[in-house]
Formats: C-alpha cells, structure tokens, sequence
C-alpha cells in the first residue's frame, strides 16, 4: 500500500512516507470534512480522522435510546449533540449548515421520522439523514429511500457500527 500517512495536529504529515512525497502526484488525496480518501492503484483506502468537530442532530422519543446514542457518539469522538424529544422539536432546531449530520428514530408520536426526513429534505437535500430503528419491513425500507434516507443504522447497535456509518458518510 502506497498511501501509509500520518494525522499531525489536524494536518497531514508526510514526512517519513517512502522518504519522499513522489508517492503525492500517483497517489491523489481528497479531504471531505473529517474524512479522507486516498486514490491508489484504482481503488480507495478509508481512514477514520476526527469526529470531534462534528455536529450531530439526535431525534428521539425515548430519553434512554438518546442517551444511548449520546454515549455512543462520544465514544466515537462527537462532542457537540443537540437533542430532541420528537420531530417536531428536532425541526424547530434544525438549520442547514448548523448540522453535519441527523440521526432520527423512525416511530415518534407528533412527527415521526418520515416526516422528519422529509422536512429536513425540503431545507437541506446533502445533510446526511441516517434512521436509527427497529423497522425492517421492506415497503417502509423503500419509503424512507425514496424520501431521501441516507443510511440505516438498526437497533441495537454497537459504537463501532456507527463509527463505520459516520466514517462511510464523512461527517
């Protein structure tokens, strides 16, 4: 693998890399956020940077589920959590820009996360949406990506799944 790199103080530090940086004009690196993609031979190569600038949008109706979802992004690094009871109150918070990402219930009373989903899409079409639920049923499934559904992140989940959700998407 061409591409070994090192994190130094929120800069890439390449030194010590093959001795060199010739590695630099074959191997293209793009930056997204928090999230970096390195280009060799025709394939990419994912590394998780720092999520503790993100801003996250927890939308849920069970105080114990968003503070299980609290715990988990602060596992993972996620410092700044806004919370919300329901949809209702999670789109009178919402702002595009002032989000990197939304996680919602799918089954709230008032505004449910379908209808969130769509309130959100209606402001903010790029902000990542990932449903964070128990349903399964594929016509619901299907629903939800035809609104705009980002991801899926299925109850229970570990850390380490929504690691990989925030990492897969560049929050």
């Amino acid at each position: 693998m061409c591409c070994q790199y090192r994190i130094a103080d929120g800069a890439f530090d390449y030194s010590g890399i093959y001795g060199s940086t010739d590695w630099q004009r074959s191997c293209p690196l793009t930056v997204h956020r928090y999230f970096v993609n390195i280009k060799n031979d025709n394939s990419y190569f994912s590394r998780f940077l720092d999520f503790t600038m993100t801003k996250v949008l927890v939308a849920d109706d069970s105080s114990t589920m968003r503070k299980i979802i609290l715990r988990s992004l602060q596992a993972v690094g996620v410092k700044d959590v806004a919370e919300a009871a329901d949809g209702q109150e999670a789109i009178a918070i919402f702002a595009p820009g002032k989000f990197d990402l939304v996680l919602t219930d799918w089954n709230m009373p008032g505004m449910n996360g379908l209808e969130l989903l769509k309130a959100i899409r209606a402001q903010d079409k790029a902000i990542p949406v990932i449903m964070v639920t128990t349903e399964a049923e594929k016509s619901r499934i299907l629903e939800a990506i035809q609104a705009g559904v980002t991801d899926y992140l299925v109850k229970p989940f570990q850390p380490d799944a929504l690691r990989e959700k925030l990492e897969k998407h560049g929050c």
